[in-house]
């Protein structure tokens, strides 16, 4: 094998890698956008849940309500099954989801008050709803 011919072999053996790295990194992007929609399409309808549970009804007869605190601020619920669903949550998780949910703070905000990263914002806020959701309908169906 001349000089030549092993820097060809080179060249194509490099440009074969290459060209199979890029398509498994699309593949595995394309998974991560998909698992990500079908995630972000469950926690959005469970938050649509949440924020029509947050309407205040005068005249309920249901006297229910569960005070939460996070860093001095009071958050009462007044659904008793998420109520008590919440209770149930780890209590960092649980503060990301009363603050987003209950009074309307951006990720950035809820970071800045719990004095974390906005990534870790999302990440527990997602598994709250995770657990969240879980939680709601198994007390629905059984």
């Amino acid at each position: 094998m001349t000089q030549e011919e092993l820097r060809l072999y080179h060249e194509s053996s490099f440009d074969a890698f290459c060209k199979k790295t890029i398509r498994n990194l699309s593949v595995d992007a394309k998974r991560i956008y998909w698992r990500k929609t079908e995630i972000q399409t469950d926690n959005e309808r469970l938050a649509e849940y949440i924020q029509t549970q947050k309407t205040e009804d005068t005249y309920s007869i249901s006297t229910y309500s569960k005070t939460y605190y996070v860093k001095e601020i009071v958050i009462i619920v007044k659904d008793e099954a998420i109520g008590e669903a919440l209770q149930f949550i780890m209590p960092n998780k649980r503060a990301v989801l009363l603050l987003s949910y209950f009074l309307n703070y951006k990720d950035t905000e809820i970071a800045r008050i719990l004095k974390i990263t906005h990534s870790t914002v999302s990440y527990r806020k997602k598994q709250a709803l995770i657990q969240l959701r879980e939680m709601l309908e198994g007390r629905i169906y059984a």
